[in-house]
């Protein structure tokens, strides 16, 4: 699960004032993914917007805790995802910052679960 984003982040993506074919893609293949993921969780409640080069957005898990995600700049920032909690899906300032490796996605699945709390 989420293979085919993690093979697109190691691509390099073109600096433009404008979208790119490149982040089109992988912003696509993302937030697919990353719903199927947030589905497993058992999450009903799922928002993800595209910026110019950055993703973000809320999920609520079945027991109505809810978690604000930010992917910073592709560019530049690989590193890692953004994810807090929050009260609800317009809380954007949130709580403490935590973060999740974007290395491969075996562990990021792994560090989200284990920070959100699910078995």
């Amino acid at each position: 699960m989420m293979n085919k984003t993690f093979l697109l982040m190691k691509q390099e993506f073109e600096s433009s004032s404008g979208l790119t074919p490149e982040f089109a893609e992988f912003s696509k293949v993302f937030k697919r993914e990353f719903k199927k993921l947030l589905k497993g969780f058992g999450c009903e409640k799922i928002e993800i917007g595209r910026g110019h080069f950055e993703l973000s957005g809320f999920f609520e898990l079945p027991d109505g805790r809810i978690y604000y995600f930010s992917i910073g700049d592709v560019r530049w920032d690989k590193e890692s995802m953004l994810v807090r909690t929050a009260k609800d899906f317009e809380d954007y300032t949130g709580r403490s910052n935590c973060y999740v490796k974007l290395d491969n996605p075996n562990r990021f699945i792994r560090e989200l679960r284990e920070l959100v709390k699910i078995k």
